[in-house]
């Protein structure tokens, strides 16, 4: 009989902040830049899309996803691996 210890959801999203930090430090901020948002996948793999308004012009703003990596992290968020390499495009 195995048995599995999964972690709060409390630290769950404390990992998930620190991973959308870590990826937008390394990729900097696109223009229109809206929103990070990383999802726990599976394990320690992140599911991160980094998106940006496509018309601000409206009442409602229209957001896409301009980056999207997966990304291998520890416990405390930092970035292991990531699927496509994150390359400093953005100050």
């Amino acid at each position: 009989m195995s048995t599995t210890t999964e972690m709060p959801v409390s630290v769950k999203t404390d990992v998930c902040e620190r991973v959308e930090v870590t990826v937008m430090k390394q990729l900097g901020t696109p223009p229109n830049f809206m929103k990070a948002k990383a999802i726990n996948v599976f394990g320690n793999h992140y599911r991160v899309n980094v998106y940006v308004v496509i018309d601000g012009d409206c009442l409602v703003k229209r957001s896409s996803i301009a980056y999207s990596y997966l990304v291998l992290a520890d416990k405390e968020g930092k970035l292991i691996d990531s699927q496509p390499e994150i390359i400093k495009m953005f100050e």
